[in-house]
């Protein structure tokens, strides 16, 4: 099994990681600046996304040239970026926002948890240096802490807002979007919510909860990858495990707080085969496979393609930076 994630604090790192082994990471070394601090990935098409500390950049999957970087003041404490058709959806933490971005850097739908009486305003992006606040420091904020978002369907995303336990529900469809609750839940920090195959699937400080059964032992659950109908790939403080359904460890992989999990291929040879994948990843993209990868730019044939593109295609010469 191959895949990126996010290496967190400490490291701040990408890391591409081959059953089970670090074998590269973006930057090289851990940053001492906090621009160049990773965190997280996601996949677009068929380029590993990274995301740092206000912008987001495309790699090629092998992480040997940089391609595309979109900035926005809106991008603070990035928590969350998935795919939508040629966009990118985006989530931040303290700001509590969702927004889609274009890949020249202009968000059109939006949506904000204080509008919804959910969390406070973030009033301090009025100020006159926010960008360099927004590149520099730390804001105390209280916040509902919106940490993941997942697609069901085409145009409905569920938002887990970590602090009031809450589920929401939002229709990308709607220009002026108003949340629906979709669950309240009795768990200590949930993150990732979403259904599969009918399921409530979700991570806690303690662990991972399939159809109302925890399963505990698993510091900080806050990324995951259903597989096939019963099993699932989730990144937690100490690593990285598949289990199934039942709760029965399939896989574990000691990491240093891996976060995530992008641009995913399954070894043919490996237990789990490709046909066996019952659904997309949760950002949906593809699961590919090494032996059949999907060509650049036509991973879901809505991304990167000559209609779409304006930005400047000849890849930038910026090894793991």
């Amino acid at each position: 099994m191959k895949f990126w994630t996010a290496l967190q604090y400490p490291l701040c790192q990408a890391a591409l990681v081959c059953d089970g082994q670090i074998v590269k990471t973006i930057p090289a070394q851990p940053p001492r600046t906090p621009a160049r601090r990773v965190g997280l990935v996601s996949q677009y098409d068929d380029y590993l996304v990274v995301g740092r500390r206000c912008n987001i950049e495309l790699w090629d999957r092998q992480a040997a040239e940089l391609i595309h970087s979109v900035y926005h003041p809106w991008i603070y404490s990035l928590h969350d970026c998935l795919q939508v058709g040629a966009d990118l959806l985006v989530a931040c933490a303290t700001l509590d926002v969702v927004f889609r971005l274009d890949l020249q850097g202009c968000a059109s739908w939006n949506w904000w948890a204080w509008k919804d009486a959910l969390a406070a305003e973030p009033d301090f992006m009025d100020r006159d240096d926010w960008q360099t606040v927004q590149l520099t420091q730390h804001v105390e904020h209280d916040t509902a802490h919106l940490n993941s978002i997942t697609l069901q369907g085409d145009e409905t995303v569920l938002a887990t807002l970590l602090r009031p336990r809450k589920i929401v529900q939002l229709n990308l469809n709607d220009p002026a979007p108003q949340s629906q609750l979709v669950q309240s839940l009795d768990a200590t920090d949930p993150h990732d919510f979403q259904y599969h195959h009918g399921r409530a699937v979700y991570g806690t400080a303690d662990g991972i909860t399939v159809n109302g059964e925890r399963h505990n032992g698993y510091s900080y659950v806050k990324r995951i990858v259903p597989l096939a109908e019963d099993r699932y790939l989730f990144t937690h403080e100490q690593g990285v495990t598949q289990i199934d359904s039942h709760g029965r460890r399939l896989t574990d992989w000691m990491l240093p707080r891996p976060f995530g999990i992008a641009c995913l291929e399954l070894e043919s040879d490996h237990s789990i085969h490709d046909d066996e994948i019952a659904r997309q990843p949760r950002d949906g993209s593809k699961v590919t496979s090494p032996s059949a990868p999907s060509p650049p730019g036509r991973g879901q044939g809505e991304g990167l393609n000559e209609r779409d593109v304006t930005f400047e295609p000849s890849p930038r010469k910026e090894t793991t930076q």
